[in-house]
């Protein structure tokens, strides 16, 4: 499914009802009959890869 625009790769995926994230945006193609697709990495395996944790509130 298309969910994004040239440009987008390494946007934040979330989730629309929960707001939580779900992935990392990272191509766009067209399938065989021509209509965009979106692909991204799920965020549990990225954050992983990268060792880091994602923040969501401030840290005071």
């Amino acid at each position: 499914t298309r969910y994004s625009n040239g440009g987008d790769s390494g946007s934040l995926v979330l989730d629309c009802k929960t707001k939580n994230a779900v992935g990392l945006h990272f191509a766009g193609f067209p399938d065989t009959s021509g209509v965009m697709g979106s692909v991204f990495n799920p965020i549990d395996q990225v954050l992983e890869a990268l060792g880091v944790t994602l923040v969501t509130k401030a840290i005071n």
